[in-house]
């Protein structure tokens, strides 16, 4: 028996590039290699950059940029769940694996529906009661809930009243082009420290910030490179200048070729991050050979384990005195990148796929 799964269209509607849509087209491009399973994104109208780089998707209108800025967002919003709809009629899927939380059953399928759960940042830190409402209708609709950590599964228990039982913690993978990076091209480290992803609020860029113009030794030494996150805000301008920084920051974006060689290069990765569900860039960081210098909250240190250097990351001379104990040693380094490495070798999509497939057909088992 062949299983049928589709992977809605929501996330891809929303999100032009970033980890959650990311691990869809990931996870989809896995699954498709399995024989008893076929898998469709139904995508409708989508703005999503990885589903457009990838062959996943066919007969779907891609549209470039943000549509909510043409002020139009609603409309394309029900454009393209009409359309996924219609793919969905055409499929006639077993599954639904819903990519975002909907208050109200979008699909008109008696498909049983399945729902990743990423992190709770909105519920235990933005306390943003719309979307906690959101999330408790996803829940209740999903058939089963995969969350990406322990530290996630841990949080959702503890917010909402969701049955143990339905709740299975899958990590995230990592792609092949940081896999590979280290064995197949040997690239010379740069004194630059790299910061990816997005800055706002708990990603705790500011105190990272404000931790490194602390240290004359840090900035005599090193180059701070800010991959991707968007540009910098007036404020983020503003707090550069006065820290005397601008000349010390490097702004960059690009594919994840680039980004390989971003964390092949780099001194090491920084990432103070006081709330995440799992942190991707953690893994791709530690497959690549670049060493981690993390705060030290749980799921941070569930990923990356005893490969990584942790701080306080609330504050800001803790975390200026781990960079600059860590980063002034050799040896330290040396040993956070091997052990890194090593570490990395635990998380693949393709294990990621295998135990997704196990959930998904756990619950064919049950009807």
């Amino acid at each position: 028996m062949v299983l049928k799964v589709a992977i809605d269209n929501q996330i891809f509607l929303r999100q032009k590039f970033g980890g959650v849509s990311r691990y869809y087209c990931e996870l989809a491009k896995a699954l498709t290699l399995k024989e008893e399973m076929l898998i469709e994104i139904c995508s409708g109208i989508y703005i999503n950059d990885h589903l457009r780089m990838s062959d996943l998707v066919s007969g779907n209108l891609y549209i470039p940029g943000k549509l909510e800025r043409l002020g139009f967002h609603k409309i394309f919003d029900k454009m393209s769940n009409r359309l996924a709809n219609s793919q969905l009629n055409n499929f006639k899927p077993d599954i639904i694996h819903e990519t975002f939380f909907s208050k109200k059953d979008l699909w008109n399928s008696k498909a049983v529906r399945v729902l990743t759960v990423f992190d709770l940042t909105r519920e235990l830190i933005q306390n943003d009661s719309s979307k906690i409402s959101r999330l408790g209708f996803a829940l209740n609709r999903a058939h089963a809930v995969i969350c990406i950590s322990d530290s996630t599964k841990n949080d959702l228990l503890r917010v909402f009243d969701v049955d143990p039982d339905k709740v299975s913690v899958i990590h995230l993978g990592v792609n092949e082009i940081f896999k590979h990076s280290l064995f197949n091209k040997i690239s010379r480290k740069q004194n630059r420290l790299l910061f990816v992803g997005q800055r706002q609020g708990y990603k705790n860029f500011e105190n990272f910030i404000k931790a490194f113009a602390k240290s004359s030794y840090l900035t005599d030494s090193f180059k701070i490179e800010i991959f991707g996150g968007g540009k910098f805000s007036n404020n983020e301008n503003c707090l550069l200048e006065n820290l005397g920084l601008l000349n010390k920051v490097i702004k960059t974006d690009g594919d994840d070729l680039y980004l390989s060689e971003a964390y092949r290069t780099a001194t090491a990765l920084i990432y103070p991050s006081l709330h995440e569900g799992f942190g991707l860039p953690l893994v791709e960081a530690m497959a690549s050979g670049c060493p981690i210098i993390s705060s030290d909250n749980r799921a941070l240190t569930e990923v990356a384990g005893n490969a990584a250097a942790y701080f306080d990351g609330t504050s800001i001379d803790a975390i200026k005195h781990s960079l600059e104990a860590n980063l002034d040693s050799q040896e330290n380094l040396k040993k956070l990148s091997e052990l890194g490495f090593i570490r990395s070798k635990l998380f693949s999509w393709e294990k990621c796929a295998d135990e997704t497939a196990l959930v998904y057909g756990s619950l064919m088992d049950k009807t």
